[in-house]
C-alpha cells in the first residue's frame, strides 16, 4: 500500500496546518480539501494565511464519487463529526486509511463504527501551539504525530491495520512530518485527553492563554488539579497514568509560546460551542460510574456551560 492522494476535512488550526505543510510537501494536486459549494467559497473569500503565508488548496465536493483517498484525516470539532462522516464518505474507498487529529478518545471508535475496524489507526496530535482565528493560522511548535492501531483479535485485521500503518509513516518519513510510535497507544490517547482536560479549561474559565498556567496560582492548580482526576479515571479504566505523565505535559505545557492558547480559549474568544462534554464531561461520567470524586472537572464544566449559555 502506499499514500499518493490525501483528502481533509476540517480547516480548523490542525486542518489547516496539516493542510498547508502536506500541500507544500507533496506533488500537486496530492491534497484535497472536503468542502462543499457553500464552505468551498467562504474558504476561498476568507484567504485563508498559516504562518503568514497565503493557503494554496485543492478542493473536493462531497457528492463527488468515483476517486477515493489513500488517505482521510478528520479534524473536525467533536460536535462536527457526525456531518464530516456524511461528507467524506466518499472518499473513502476499500484501501483508504482513515487518521483523527480531534480530541478526546472516542472520535476512533465512532469511525471504526461507519468505516469498518480495519481503516481506523490511532493517532495522537501532540506539542502544537497552533492558533486558528478568523482565517488565520499561527504556530511556533508544529509538534508531532503518536501513531498506533487499536489490538483486534482477527489476523486479517490485524493485518489490515498494519499494512495501512506502514504506509502513513512511510509517507510520514517522506515528507518530513514529525511523528513516533508509542509503546502503547491507548496510554498515549488517554495521556493526550488529560492534558487537554486540564489545559483547556483552566484556560477558558480563568480567561487565560497558556502563560496563565505556566505560572503558579489558581490557574494552574486548577489546570494540575483537573489532570489528576482524569488519571484517576483512566486507572479505573485500565490506562496506568501516574504523576510522572502530568509531570511530562507541564514539560511540554512550559515550553508552549506564552501567548498561545488552547481550543476552548479559542472557542471561547469567538462564542463558539466548546468541546467541554468530550473533556470534562467525558471524566465526570467515567468518575461517577467507577465512584471516583471529580470536583475540579464538576465545577469546571458547570462554569463553562454557565459561560456558554450566554453566548
Amino acid at each position: 500500500m502506499q499514500i499518493d492522494t490525501i483528502s481533509i476535512i476540517g480547516l480548523g488550526a490542525l486542518g489547516t496546518m496539516y493542510a498547508d505543510f502536506l500541500t507544500r510537501a507533496m506533488p500537486p494536486a496530492s491534497i484535497r480539501v472536503i468542502a462543499d459549494e457553500a464552505r468551498r467559497t467562504r474558504y476561498e473569500q476568507a484567504n485563508l494565511t498559516c504562518n503568514g503565508k497565503p493557503c494554496s488548496f485543492d478542493y473536493v465536493d462531497p457528492a463527488m464519487t468515483g476517486d477515493p483517498a489513500d488517505l482521510v484525516i478528520f479534524a473536525v470539532k467533536y460536535p462536527a463529526l457526525a456531518q464530516a462522516m456524511d461528507d467524506a464518505a466518499n472518499q473513502i474507498g476499500p484501501d483508504t486509511a482513515i487518521l483523527s487529529v480531534m480530541n478526546g478518545i472516542a472520535s476512533e471508535e465512532e469511525l471504526a463504527q461507519r468505516f469498518g475496524v480495519e481503516k481506523v489507526l490511532l493517532a495522537v496530535a501532540q506539542e502544537m501551539d497552533a492558533v486558528h482565528e478568523g482565517a488565520t493560522t499561527t504556530y511556533t511548535r508544529f509538534g508531532r504525530l503518536a501513531l498506533g492501531m487499536p489490538t483486534v483479535d482477527d489476523e486479517a485485521t490485524s493485518q489490515a491495520l498494519s499494512d495501512r500503518l506502514d504506509a502513513v509513516e512511510d509517507l510520514f518519513y517522506d515528507v518530513e512530518l514529525p511523528f513516533f510510535e508509542p509503546a502503547d497507544i491507548r496510554k498515549q490517547l488517554w495521556s493526550k485527553l488529560m492534558c487537554n482536560v486540564g489545559i483547556n479549561q483552566a484556560c477558558m474559565v480563568f480567561n487565560c492563554d497558556y502563560g496563565g498556567v505556566q505560572r503558579g496560582g489558581m490557574a494552574r492548580d486548577n489546570m494540575l488539579g483537573a489532570m489528576r482526576e482524569t488519571a484517576a479515571v483512566a486507572r479505573a479504566e485500565g490506562i496506568d497514568l501516574t504523576e510522572k505523565d502530568i509531570d511530562g505535559w507541564k514539560h511540554v505545557l512550559d515550553t508552549l509560546s506564552p501567548e498561545g492558547k488552547p481550543s476552548m480559549k479559542q472557542d471561547a474568544d469567538a462564542h463558539r460551542p466548546s468541546e467541554v462534554e468530550l473533556f470534562g464531561g467525558t471524566v465526570c461520567r467515567l468518575g461517577r460510574a467507577h465512584g471516583i470524586p471529580t470536583p475540579v472537572n464538576d465545577a469546571f464544566v458547570k462554569r463553562i456551560t454557565e459561560m456558554e449559555s450566554r453566548y
